[in-house]
């Protein structure tokens, strides 16, 4: 399913960020295209096809910098599940309760690979991973997908600014867990 990502303001960097996100059988896969893409972008240190994983790519807070982002409902309930990739194949996946409640690790998505290509204008991220959903056919994921784009400025390396790219933004701040913005519904593609 293609989408397309607007800015919480205004911005210089990008009008938008399009991308699209596949459920198929084990598998889920999303791709993000910025475009134009400002070099002003701090990446954290790009690598090639990441693969495979191991529990040292895994780490917190990657929400702190350039980080791709997708939130998934689990069927029949509050549950939802908070993925977080960064760039350069570090990654983490959360399951909560409710909307910011009962935080933890989860297992039940595992990042198989990663890949960023970087030219002249545009930038476009890959990357795939298994899960362990209960679904069938007639599955639907209720799904949020955001961004978060640290920049640095030409003026003063030291100064960075974030911004913060979602399907909806719904409130007076950004907040990529209000599940009334995850306007998604991700069916599998095929079992």
């Amino acid at each position: 399913m293609k989408f397309t990502l607007t800015p919480f303001r205004p911005s210089e960097l990008a009008d938008q960020i399009n991308g699209e996100i596949k459920l198929t059988g084990d598998r889920l896969s999303c791709r993000f295209v910025i475009s134009p893409c400002s070099a002003s972008i701090k990446w954290p240190t790009p690598s090639n096809k990441v693969s495979p994983k191991t529990e040292s790519d895994r780490h917190h807070k990657l929400w702190q910098h350039t980080c791709f982002e997708v939130f998934l409902g689990l069927p029949g309930g509050p549950e939802y599940i908070e993925l977080n990739v960064a760039s350069n194949g570090k990654w983490q996946c959360y399951q909560f309760d409710e909307v910011r409640e009962g935080m933890r690790i989860s297992e039940m998505l595992t990042l198989v690979g990663s890949e960023l290509k970087l030219n002249k204008n545009d930038a476009y991220f890959d990357f795939t991973l298994a899960h362990s959903f209960p679904i069938d056919a007639a599955t639907q994921i209720k799904t949020g997908i955001s961004v978060v784009i640290e920049t640095q400025s030409a003026d003063n390396p030291e100064a960075t600014e974030f911004h913060y790219y979602a399907l909806a933004h719904l409130g007076p701040l950004p907040d990529f867990h209000r599940r009334d913005a995850h306007i998604i519904q991700l069916t599998p593609d095929q079992l």
